[in-house]
């Protein structure tokens, strides 16, 4: 893996800190510069008189006194190869960073892997003062799940492939959207309701819901029957409820309160 030795070349470690490699115009040939993350920096010394050892584009590990062996993970051609890599740091917990952008420890944008405690975290970042924070994305072959900034409420929304939100929970409920990203139907509390008066249907005039079991019910507007309508308890006597049905002896009737 050849790695240009100047300052500009930089092996970014996490936490807005890197590691520059030596040459162009740094100080103490033959040590490496930590810069942190408040862009100071610190050098780092290399063993003298260790030796390489390996092949070339191996990646190698020296304990400072008997040289460099080969660490097992290879780079070719910009890749890394190797049947088995870890992070690890005794029982420290470690992470790593992928950026997408980097411009200075406070203006970037990166995907990270971290323990959280006892939880594994998966997430993209930006820096304090400059990047945006990405989707997050799962691919098979061509069919994608992507977890997404909800931009209509600042949750979290899950889509495939090239649909908008088609799940999110906006201000802490269940809500499902439309392909054009509308927010149409919402679980709230004990309440599944739509997101506008009036506007969503249940079903469809070919594709109708079988059965309906209710105990009461509100309707605003005109209800068609295409059917027989059963009424087994209606009373039987004048309810003096203005426009309530009942039952006079067979005969249903309207009541005028």
């Amino acid at each position: 893996m050849p790695v240009k030795t100047n300052t500009a070349a930089r092996l970014y470690l996490g936490n807005g800190e890197s590691v520059q490699l030596p040459g162009g115009g740094l100080p103490d040939a033959g040590k490496l510069v930590r810069v942190n993350s408040d862009g100071t920096s610190t050098l780092i010394d290399v063993p003298t008189g260790a030796t390489s050892a390996g092949d070339s584009g191996a990646m190698q590990t020296s304990d400072g006194a008997s040289g460099f062996a080969d660490s097992g993970v290879s780079a070719s051609s910009g890749d890394l190869v190797a049947s088995t890599a870890e992070f690890r740091n005794g029982l420290t917990s470690g992470e790593a960073s992928v950026f997408g952008t980097y411009t200075a420890p406070d203006d970037h944008e990166r995907a990270r892997m971290y323990f959280n405690g006892t939880n594994f975290v998966i997430a993209t970042e930006a820096g304090a003062s400059g990047g945006t924070v990405q989707n997050l994305e799962l691919q098979v072959g061509t069919d994608r799940l992507c977890l997404k900034k909800d931009y209509s409420g600042g949750a979290i929304g899950i889509s495939t492939n090239s649909r908008s939100n088609a799940y999110s929970f906006h201000d802490g409920y269940p809500t499902i959207y439309s392909n054009t990203a509308t927010r149409q139907w919402q679980f709230n509390n004990a309440t599944f309701r739509p997101m506008a008066n009036n506007t969503y249907d249940i079903g469809q005039n070919a594709l109708r819901v079988k059965t309906g079991y209710f105990v009461g019910g509100d309707f605003s507007g005109d209800v068609t029957v295409g059917g027989n309508i059963t009424a087994d308890s209606l009373p039987t006597s004048d309810p003096a409820v203005s426009g309530q049905l009942w039952n006079d002896s067979g005969t249903v009737k309207v009541s005028a309160g």
